[in-house]
């Protein structure tokens, strides 16, 4: 699988791990080519020192079937509702 680095409007960070994921169908998120080139975005957009950034990415991955997101250290399934996307979760995902 193709790792993707990806933020979103809302300043969140994801390391995205699932062969279907589209970025061109994930409104207002941008595609970074490595995970050091996201850090840079996320630090100089939040001014926030790499410290503060590294290892705290939001994890998005598939292992079989299933689909997990994992936030800081706790890891559950995604469950997609009828109309949504993984691409809709990205691009909307806030705390």
């Amino acid at each position: 699988m193709t790792k993707k680095y990806v933020t979103n409007k809302y300043d969140h960070y994801f390391l995205i791990d699932v062969a279907s994921f589209d970025i061109t169908m994930a409104r207002n998120c941008k595609q970074h080519e490595s995970m050091a080139a996201m850090y840079g975005y996320v630090c100089a957009s939040g001014e926030l020192s790499p410290d503060e950034v590294e290892g705290m990415e939001i994890v998005i991955e598939q292992a079989k079937k299933e689909i997990t997101i994992s936030t800081h250290g706790r890891c559950i399934p995604i469950k997609l509702s009828v109309n949504q996307t993984l691409e809709d979760l990205v691009a909307n995902y806030q705390v």
